[in-house]
């Protein structure tokens, strides 16, 4: 949950996916923070709805894919990282696409 906090304020750090994983978690352990991560204003509906009903909003998808890729460009480039970090920075960015495609819209 953490880290997706720094997130709000990050710009390539991605926000949703962590606090979507923490509320995974929370669902499982503790009812108090399940709730409070749900009923946060800025991001609650959006980890409620992914969690519990496999949804993500069209407009959330290219937020979502549009930042993934665009980070992933910019890292690539401004970084010029061997073959091995940029077969699994696109594999990684890949996947997180197939994530959010999967998804219900």
């Amino acid at each position: 949950m953490g880290i997706g906090t720094v997130g709000i304020f990050v710009p390539i750090l991605p926000t949703t996916i962590f606090m979507i994983i923490a509320g995974y978690f929370f669902l499982r352990s503790s009812n108090k923070l399940y709730n409070k991560v749900i009923n946060n204003p800025l991001y609650g509906k959006a980890v409620k709805d992914y969690i519990e009903k496999n949804k993500i909003a069209k407009t959330a998808k290219y937020i979502i894919l549009s930042s993934m890729w665009v980070g992933t460009t910019i890292s690539i480039i401004l970084f010029n990282p061997n073959m091995i970090i940029l077969a699994l920075a696109f594999t990684l960015t890949a996947i997180g696409t197939i994530v959010v495609l999967s998804t219900n819209d």
